[in-house]
């Protein structure tokens, strides 16, 4: 079985995030350039970076994914 729980909590994610950049077009690419920005100012000496890094590149993914779903819809 798969990871039910983080598969609901991304679904819910990317419903509420569309619904709220609805309103706020510009949101999706605040929070793109957000985590660009703070994956940059991660030091390269710090704990578990590939562990870290994997996060940033996972959520840059889920947003960018979620922009594209967006714009398919629009």
């Amino acid at each position: 079985m798969k990871e039910v729980k983080a598969d609901a909590a991304l679904y819910l994610l990317t419903i509420l995030i569309q619904r709220v950049t609805k309103d706020q077009p510009e949101l999706l690419d605040r929070m793109i350039e957000g985590v660009k920005a703070d994956q940059a100012g991660v030091q390269k000496n710090a704990p578990n970076k590939d562990h870290v890094k994997a996060i940033f590149d996972e959520s840059y993914r889920v947003l960018k994914q979620i922009k594209d779903l967006g714009s398919e819809n629009s």
